[in-house]
């Protein structure tokens, strides 16, 4: 997959998370995407990752600033900050989010997410 177009799905899904906005999130991801983000179980599929989402994603308000990306034939790692609130406090944290692709479907196929908050 280019890299314009896989950029172009990680900046989607970065906006829509900071929007709150998970149908245009979850348009970014095949249907049977792999999400991985700390504490919690592996997420398969859409209803999963919008059920965390919705329901038991910690941070809120959040702003995500990519500063660096890595691109390989198979796969793009992100590093950014991450600001926001988690609970009643505010969030001002690091975070790497590494993407591989379905070039077939032209979506984001796996995401895997680490931070430091």
């Amino acid at each position: 997959m280019e890299i314009a177009i896989r950029n172009e799905l990680i900046d989607t899904y970065y906006s829509a998370v900071d929007d709150a906005d998970f149908d245009r999130m979850l348009t970014a991801f095949t249907e049977d995407v792999e999400y991985l983000y700390p504490g919690e179980e592996p997420m398969h599929g859409h209803g999963a990752v919008r059920t965390f989402f919705e329901e038991r994603r910690q941070t809120k308000n959040t702003t995500h600033d990519v500063f660096r990306r890595v691109h390989d034939d198979t796969a793009t790692v992100c590093e950014g900050t991450i600001t926001g609130q988690m609970g009643e406090d505010s969030l001002d944290g690091a975070y790497v989010g590494v993407f591989e692709f379905d070039d077939d479907a032209g979506r984001i196929s796996y995401v895997g997410v680490y931070t430091r908050l």
